[in-house]
């Protein structure tokens, strides 16, 4: 049975079912996982002059991040710690913050147990490789990659977009922050950054692979949202960065810990296709801080279905946040612009994309669909960096509000008049958007 609380739903489509084995990557060791997950941590604020061991006496807590160039850090406490403080620091719960699916949160792709048939094979080669130059990803109006998607990259005017953005999105680096990715699928080559770079916080080394089983938790949640990025700008880089579990759970320091890494490793977008319930003040720095940077934090809406947006992206809508220009909050339309019925809203949505059946690569070499706010979101991302890897004719500081005045008016729509301002400004228009803001408009 479907359930409204997980945001992506799989479809598992096609005739065959290929699996092949593939070596190993060489792991290395980049810092420990949190292998004794707290459950509660609690914010500070500190100095630059600030000594690690004095906050860890004063609060009775054990550092998790320690950001004294940011100005601030996070400590995982229990009920042993100095309760005066604690209190007065706003103690809030760590452990399982960010879930694949039920009450607390939704990483917003979850798999159907009804999704029928099979996953299918993977014909596309490299998404990088189809962008330009002898090889073009579009023949008659057709996605070659992934024919499947035509009509709903048609409908956002991505060969547009990408006919006048040449560049399609090289020389930027976006993070996506999951589940994790399938390194070997072939999708991928020469989309990623080099291995040193790439986190596993769950396992504490350089080996961000999903791990799972296909239909059982988050399992290639991560591989797909990637994709989705690639598809917009595919001479993009993707910076994986693995914070959730095989069933999809993961820790609010963790989703800190790995905005931060992505800030020092220079990224231009951060994709943030997961949720919580409830805000984190950790998660809530870490953003800060990329967004005072100038780095786009683009979240996913959440799919309840109702109206209350998931948490970070609750908190992105630009005319009441604290994040400034540089985060935007994406939920769900389907292929007529009508509300998706699984997409969160509300009055701090900014926009919507198509996140119903977007096609993708799956782990072992195969395809398959999603469908959840987590594939609007990525949309988005695409968009940034397909924008970053050009010149431009304004201010990068500009390009969400470009995104969000260039989009397509979906309240003309009767199914949407009741959802009137709740569903953002529009959804997204690849084509008109470039054209704004490289002045080709």
């Amino acid at each position: 049975m479907q359930k409204r609380s997980v945001t992506g739903l799989i479809s598992l489509l096609g005739l065959s079912l290929l699996l092949i084995s593939c070596g190993k990557l060489s792991t290395v060791l980049a810092e420990p996982a949190e292998t004794s997950v707290t459950d509660y941590s609690v914010t500070v604020a500190i100095d630059k002059d600030a000594q690690q061991s004095d906050i860890e006496n004063q609060y009775g807590g054990s550092v998790l991040l320690w950001h004294p160039e940011e100005g601030f850090a996070v400590l995982g406490v229990d009920s042993g710690g100095n309760k005066s403080l604690i209190k007065t620091a706003k103690l809030e719960p760590n452990k399982n913050r960010f879930l694949a699916g039920g009450e607390l949160a939704w990483i917003n792709g979850g798999v159907s147990a009804w999704a029928g048939g099979s996953v299918s094979a993977w014909a596309g080669g490299s998404v990088s490789a189809w962008a330009g130059g002898s090889v073009s990803a579009w023949a008659g109006g057709v996605y070659i990659p992934l024919p499947q998607n035509t009509f709903k990259w048609q409908r956002m005017n991505l060969e547009a977009a990408q006919t006048m953005a040449k560049n399609l999105g090289a020389g930027v680096k976006v993070a996506v922050i999951d589940s994790g990715i399938d390194l070997y699928h072939p999708a991928f080559k020469g989309g990623l950054v080099a291995q040193s770079q790439m986190r596993d916080y769950v396992d504490g080394d350089t080996n961000p692979q999903e791990q799972g089983r296909l239909g059982i938790g988050a399992y290639g949640h991560g591989t797909n949202v990637a994709s989705i990025v690639l598809q917009v700008a595919p001479k993009a880089k993707i910076l994986p960065l693995r914070v959730l579990r095989p069933d999809g759970s993961g820790d609010a320091s963790v989703v800190a810990k790995a905005i931060m890494y992505a800030i020092s490793q220079n990224v231009k977008v951060i994709n943030l296709s997961l949720g919580s319930d409830v805000p984190s003040a950790a998660v809530s720095a870490a953003v800060k801080a990329a967004t005072d940077k100038g780095i786009f934090v683009v979240a996913s809406s959440g799919n309840g279905g109702s109206l209350q947006i998931t948490y970070p992206a609750n908190e992105f809508n630009q005319d009441t946040n604290t994040f400034g220009k540089f985060s935007v909050s994406v939920g769900s339309v389907n292929e007529n612009d009508n509300k998706s019925g699984f997409s969160n809203y509300g009055a701090n949505l900014e926009m919507v994309a198509l996140g119903e059946v977007v096609y993708g690569p799956v782990p072992g070499r195969r395809q398959g669909a999603w469908t959840g706010t987590s594939m609007a979101a990525p949309m988005v991302s695409g968009a940034l960096a397909l924008a970053l890897g050009e010149s431009l004719s304004v201010a990068e500081a500009e390009l969400s509000h470009k995104l969000k005045s260039r989009s397509a008016n979906i309240y003309r729509q009767d199914k949407n008049l009741i959802y009137e301002d709740l569903l953002g400004e529009g959804r997204l228009d690849l084509g008109a958007f470039i054209a704004e803001v490289m002045g080709l408009d």
